[in-house]
């Protein structure tokens, strides 16, 4: 499993975006390898955001199947904030699920 996390923060931001709206956002991971192992392929994609300000609560929560194959993903991710400044920990987790289920 292989574990991405991004801290989110639109804080005092003169530029960032206003409540209520939309972010897009571009992540171009990267990994380091893992040695010797062959890497299983990427075809399950579990996000998650927590806030930073309440103790780590889950605001949102979602799986994706993704193609293993493809050379990009596009992934809509909702994440409900209620005030006009917040601060978000997205953890993106690429996982291998296998046919038979539970991911790897």
């Amino acid at each position: 499993m292989l574990l991405l996390v991004v801290g989110l923060s639109c804080r005092d931001n003169p530029i960032g975006p206003r409540y209520p709206g939309k972010v897009n956002l571009s992540i171009a991971p990267s990994a380091a390898s893992a040695g010797s192992q062959a890497a299983l392929p990427i075809n399950l994609i579990r996000l998650t955001a927590t806030d930073a300000g309440e103790g780590g609560k889950v605001l949102a929560q979602s799986e994706t199947t993704v193609d293993p194959n493809a050379t990009e993903w596009a992934l809509e991710f909702n994440v409900p904030v209620r005030s006009g400044s917040a601060s978000i920990l997205l953890s993106v987790e690429l996982l291998n699920q296998p046919s038979g289920g539970g991911a790897a």
